[in-house]
């Protein structure tokens, strides 16, 4: 996690940039076949727009479609406390109090 962190994407403030190298790093660390970066939309609180996606297993980094959250109220309740979602699939989220990591 130290390249992240020495990454000068992640001062510069462009957002695409520092979400290519979080879910690049993050990926290995983590040794997952995917991690997605995601934010709320400005436009529509219940759309996740993807900002960046690193897949180890194509060595590619993409932009996932937009996620909608109308169908996925507990989801969404967990995003609007501000907690931290680790997931293989929306229907198992799980949450952690970002106090606790």
């Amino acid at each position: 996690m130290a390249n992240i962190t020495k990454s000068p994407n992640i001062s510069a403030g462009d957002v695409k940039s520092a979400a290519d190298v979080i879910a690049y790093e993050g990926s290995q660390v983590l040794q997952s076949s995917r991690v997605g970066i995601w934010r709320m939309s400005e436009q529509d609180i219940n759309i996740l727009e993807s900002i960046s996606c690193f897949d180890n297993i194509s060595g590619m980094l993409d932009v996932q479609k937009d996620f909608s959250l109308a169908c996925h109220p507990d989801y969404t309740k967990m995003l609007k406390a501000q907690r931290v979602i680790v997931t293989n699939n929306v229907n198992d989220a799980k949450y952690y109090n970002k106090d606790a990591i």
